[in-house]
């Protein structure tokens, strides 16, 4: 019934963490893909599966199990960023820039975001939008070495 099926994931969950404790982090993936092919809905270990997944540079996984969190807590600022750079990374800019934009709206301030969504901009040659948070970057951190990079790139664009 549904019931082992959650006790099961708990234990894959508990082994992954186990191995992660010894620098096992292959097992620890592998407990946890296992898990998630028998429920994708537990946080906890959707949580792990997609930090290692984003780590280890499987961006495919790490979008689909970051984007089913999501669906459950919408309110992790962090996961939208990482959710966003590995969709970048995919190649999938549109899908980057609009999940970049839901950070922004949770959290306009965060500088990393800003330089994220400032380059996404820049790759879809939005040069103007790309300006615009560039610029809000380095009013919060003004000698930030990423949005100072881009504003330069940007200029010589224009």
């Amino acid at each position: 019934g549904y019931e082992d099926d959650t006790m099961n994931v708990d234990e894959y969950y508990n082994k992954a963490k186990m191995h992660l404790k010894r620098g096992e982090h292959d097992q620890a993936l592998l407990s946890l893909q296992e898990g998630y092919s028998k429920s994708r809905t537990n946080p906890r270990l959707n949580k792990l599966l997609a930090l290692l997944s984003f780590k280890g540079k499987n961006y495919d996984t790490a979008v689909e199990v970051l984007g089913r969190y999501l669906e459950y807590d919408p309110d992790v600022a962090d996961f939208w960023f990482y959710l966003s750079i590995a969709q970048k990374r995919l190649g999938k800019y549109a899908n980057a820039l609009e999940t970049g934009t839901k950070l922004f709206e949770l959290n306009p301030d965060n500088v990393h975001n800003l330089i994220n969504l400032a380059d996404i901009s820049r790759i879809l040659e939005n040069t103007d939008s790309a300006l615009y948070y560039s610029k809000k970057a380095l009013d919060i951190e003004p000698n930030n070495k990423n949005a100072l990079k881009l504003v330069e790139l940007l200029a010589k664009q224009k």
